[in-house]
């Protein structure tokens, strides 16, 4: 009968591996392993935000001064130098429909920056485009309504010192520019303008009784057929 090993024995023969200890993370290894942490954005001031656009401007302009075929203007006069204004008016509006210019239709804005344009308040360069000049209306007027005194901004061409009186000389008599005042660049006739007032007036007769002969014929004439 053969022999025959007890289990124990057979057991205790085979190599028993050992469990090594798992390395305890260091405070440095630690620190290596963690992701960067992102920079605080509030460190982008607004300091920093115009230094930056400073910057592309003087880029910009030093890459246009390089170019050998600069942009040309269209027109031949000379170029001048705009100024920010806000212009001081006022008008009739009959016969015009409405304050703001409108395709096919004549408006108050129509007239205005064509004698702008005409009297050399905006160069023939921008003469087609008022968004060139950043123009904007304080406020706007129905067909047929007036204003004693309305603001419109605009880049303008203010070296000429007779230049309000040469714009009223392009502008119908309906539409008087009284004078203009220097503002900020970033002004705009809409967005900043604190208040509007709008006056409605009427002729006093308009309140009275109507006599005895027009009240007669409003009790027994038709609307269409009365004769007053």
């Amino acid at each position: 009968m053969p022999e025959t090993l007890p289990v124990a024995a057979e057991s205790a023969a085979q190599p028993v591996e050992e469990k090594q200890p798992e390395p305890q993370p260091t405070a440095d290894s630690t620190d290596a392993a963690e992701p960067p942490k992102r920079k605080n954005n509030r460190a982008q001031t607004c300091k920093d935000r115009r230094e930056y656009a400073k910057k592309v401007r003087i880029d910009r302009a030093a890459e246009y001064a390089a170019t050998d075929s600069p942009r040309q203007s269209t027109s031949s006069e000379p170029r001048q130098p705009k100024r920010k204004v806000a212009l001081l008016m006022g008008f009739c509006g009959t016969g015009y429909q409405g304050m703001q210019v409108n395709p096919n239709a004549q408006t108050i804005e129509g007239d205005l920056f064509r004698a702008l344009v005409d009297a050399g308040a905006v160069s023939a360069d921008n003469a087609e485009d008022q968004k060139k000049v950043q123009f904007q209306r304080a406020a706007r007027t129905d067909k047929g309504v007036h204003a004693a005194g309305q603001a419109v901004s605009l880049k303008m061409i203010i070296e000429d010192p007779e230049i309000v009186s040469k714009i009223n000389e392009k502008l119908p008599e309906q539409i008087r520019v009284w004078g203009y005042v220097r503002v900020i660049r970033s002004f705009n006739a809409k967005t900043m303008c604190d208040s509007r007032v709008y006056e409605y007036l009427l002729p006093t007769y308009v309140f009275m009784p109507p006599s005895e002969r027009n009240a007669e014929i409003a009790r027994t004439v038709a609307y269409g057929e009365r004769e007053v």
